[in-house]
């Protein structure tokens, strides 16, 4: 539930700015499409500490909080955003326009939930980043927003991975975990389809509260393209990009 299983510190950390977007296209085994369509996309960061790195922190000690989350596409009982990834698109978020400098681990997770209707259905994906974000002030300056740890920022009879209804035609989702931060003074990062800081462009084993399986690698495309999979080794690596 934190970075995945086996996840492991990378000795690069990427270099970004406060309102940079990050673009991520997800892949299955065998580098083939993603393969899940139902269930929210969501993205954390969490802050490290001053006088620690990204390189080095434990993500077991991450305060994360919500930058960014998207479901459905539209209303009640419409479909959802992440058959966009599995038919081959990328997601883009955009990263907190007054992010302090810093350090930071970003943590965008998919979650599955074909098998929602039962207890302990929904299949977890997260992958982890490692940021440095400068602009501002050398010194980083405390964020005041409301935060998670992992395992922890979920519970098993939580209705947002709990959901009998999840087939229902007026079915409307609420999602796990913090509400997206509104300021840190942070801007709001609403997302959808094709509006707020998020935007959904062309371009294993699932993971379970007993199995969780991810890895983050990267490709060559401005301004930070980050392509998350699964593998038995997962490495929170992220290269600046020009």
């Amino acid at each position: 539930m934190n970075c995945g299983i086996g996840a492991v510190p990378a000795a690069q950390v990427a270099a970004a700015n406060p309102g940079d977007k990050v673009t991520l296209s997800w892949k299955s085994g065998e580098n083939k499409n993603w393969g899940h369509s139902i269930g929210p996309i969501m993205t954390y960061l969490a802050q490290v500490p001053a006088g620690q790195t990204a390189d080095k922190f434990n993500t077991r000690n991450a305060k994360f909080f919500k930058i960014d989350q998207t479901g459905q596409t539209g209303g009640a009982g419409t479909g959802w955003v992440q058959a966009s990834i599995k038919g081959g698109k990328t997601y883009t978020l955009t990263l907190p326009s007054d992010l302090p400098a810093g350090d930071y681990i970003m943590r965008h997770e998919l979650i599955a939930l074909h098998f929602a209707q039962k207890k302990d259905g929904a299949q977890f994906y997260p992958s982890c980043i490692q940021l440095r974000v400068g602009g501002g002030s050398n010194a980083p300056k405390a964020i005041s927003a409301q935060t998670v740890s992992f395992p922890g920022g979920y519970t098993a009879n939580d209705k947002s991975l709990f959901v009998p209804d999840l087939f229902k035609n007026n079915f409307v989702y609420a999602f796990p975990g913090p509400p997206v931060v509104k300021s840190l003074g942070a801007a709001s990062a609403k997302s959808s389809l094709n509006l707020g800081n998020s935007t959904i462009e062309d371009g294993s084993k699932p993971e379970t509260t007993e199995s969780k399986k991810a890895k983050s690698k990267n490709d060559k495309r401005s301004p930070l393209y980050i392509t998350p999979s699964h593998s038995r080794v997962h490495s929170r690596v992220m290269r600046h990009l020009v």
